[in-house]
């Protein structure tokens, strides 16, 4: 087991992964994305950077294989989310973890204007 997969394991928060109708549980980070050197003006202004409360980074072990085109939700204690891109870290041709930005998955919306 590598360096990244213990860490995840030890420290990571549950996380349910649903794709093409099946669905997996793992450990994994899932934080916000902060944006440096763009202004936002309805954001919250960090330290280290522009916090978008739309945006997460998912970082996942590497035995999650993460489909292409695919619908694919995921699931934590702190919310729901939507994949909007994905892909491995590799480092000597080795898959070192996966990382997905995500959305937050909202219901539907009642349009005013009908």
């Amino acid at each position: 087991m590598d360096v990244a997969t213990r860490v995840l394991n030890k420290y990571g928060s549950k996380v349910r992964v649903t794709q093409n109708g099946s669905t997996a549980v793992i450990k994994a980070f899932i934080q916000p994305l902060n944006y440096n050197r763009k202004s936002y003006f309805d954001s919250m202004r960090l330290p280290e950077g522009t916090f978008d409360n739309n945006s997460f980074l998912m970082l996942a072990p590497p035995s999650l294989v993460l489909a292409k085109s695919v619908d694919i939700t995921v699931e934590s204690e702190d919310g729901v989310y939507t994949v909007k891109s994905s892909g491995n870290f590799r480092a000597s041709d080795k898959v070192m973890y996966v990382w997905a930005v995500l959305t937050a998955r909202t219901g539907t919306m009642e349009d005013d204007y009908d």
